[in-house]
């Protein structure tokens, strides 16, 4: 059993496609983009216990810079939060 090969029209065919490729439309060749399904868990902090203390600070005086905050923790508690 042989089978006839099909004679197509370039012009036909891309008639067909119309204009959803415009649109973004995704044929089947295309992966669709990888989205994380569940939530990544939140790890501890090491600043979670001092974050009330750091606030007050930031209210007291809004213009501090990080490194002006890790001073203070640091002479708050210097086991924690030593110079290394």
């Amino acid at each position: 059993m042989t089978v006839a090969p099909v004679q197509s029209d370039l012009a036909a065919f891309a008639r067909e496609l119309g204009d959803g490729w415009k649109q973004g439309e995704q044929r089947g060749i295309h992966r669709r983009r990888y989205v994380r399904r569940k939530p990544v868990p939140r790890r501890p902090s090491m600043l979670d216990p001092y974050i009330p203390m750091i606030e007050e600070w930031l209210a007291a005086a809004p213009h501090l810079s990080a490194v002006d905050l890790l001073s203070r923790l640091a002479a708050h508690a210097p086991a924690q939060f030593s110079g290394r």
